[in-house]
C-alpha cells in the first residue's frame, strides 16, 4: 500500500478499495487508514457515508 502512495500521491484512497485491492478485512482496513492518519502520513475527509484518505507524504 505504501508504495502505491509514493507512486500515486493525489490519488484519493477509500477503505472499500484497500479491501478489495488487498483482500482484507474492512476493520483490518480501516484500522490501518486511520492509524496512518493520526500518524500525519494521510489525511481523513468525510464524503458522505464514507471517508477518503489522501497522502501527506513522508515526515522528516
Amino acid at each position: 500500500m505504501i508504495k502505491s502512495l509514493i507512486k500515486h500521491p493525489d490519488k484519493l484512497i477509500t477503505i472499500k478499495e484497500i479491501v478489495e485491492t488487498y483482500r482484507v478485512a474492512y476493520g483490518t482496513a480501516r484500522n490501518d487508514l486511520f492509524r496512518l492518519e493520526e500518524l500525519g502520513y494521510l489525511a481523513k475527509r468525510k464524503s458522505g457515508k464514507e471517508y477518503i484518505f489522501i497522502f501527506r507524504g513522508w515526515k522528516e
